[in-house]
């Protein structure tokens, strides 16, 4: 039987990508400002978000009670999926991002972010045949225009970009890197 938004369970798992979206949001200006202090290099950034992250989730699964994290063993063959998964979503995802945001600016950054849909979508048409209904285009089509609403209606968008060409670059191919990781490892 399929689900529907009136289960439980589909209502919080969309308050909860409601939430990391809003993290996100809020990461590319946080970041910036990081940055623009010249205390941190946008590699020693994204380590230490990536090393924070492990850091957590690993201190979680030690301290929550096993009804809320699941004790799950993990298939010997699973470890390189897991392994490449990592290395698409969290190194080159994350790092590129973390890069790109040291050149561009954070309003540019976030709009990058916006593409991320349509990568997913054609990428999934194209390796695993997915077809591209009129609700998915659509539903990328009101987040592209909130995004450009966003850029439009900002006069001055430099915030303290040093190349912004590069950096946007940077931020489109780790949204890349994440449409793809979205794709290949959609059952993960």
């Amino acid at each position: 039987m399929a689900r529907t938004l009136s289960d439980n369970g589909a209502w919080k798992g969309h308050l909860a990508m409601l939430f990391a979206n809003m993290v996100w949001g809020i990461m590319a200006p946080i970041s910036k400002t990081i940055l623009l202090t010249g205390l941190v290099s946008p590699i020693a950034l994204s380590a230490i978000r990536i090393a924070g992250g492990a850091l957590v989730f690993f201190l979680m699964d030690m301290m929550l009670p096993s009804s809320i994290v699941k004790k799950e063993k993990i298939m010997r063959g699973d470890y390189m999926k897991l392994f490449l998964a990592s290395i698409l979503m969290i190194a080159c995802n994350q790092g590129l991002y973390i890069m790109g945001v040291g050149l561009t600016s954070p309003i540019d950054a976030t709009v990058m972010c916006t593409i991320t849909p349509i990568f997913t979508m054609i990428l999934a048409a194209i390796l695993i045949g997915m077809p591209i209904t009129w609700m998915k285009a659509a539903g990328v089509a009101v987040g592209l225009g909130g995004a450009l609403m966003l850029v439009l209606s900002d006069n001055d968008s430099s915030h303290g970009s040093t190349n912004p060409i590069l950096g946007d670059i940077l931020c489109l191919a780790a949204q890349f890197c994440a449409a793809l990781y979205y794709v290949i490892f959609k059952d993960i």
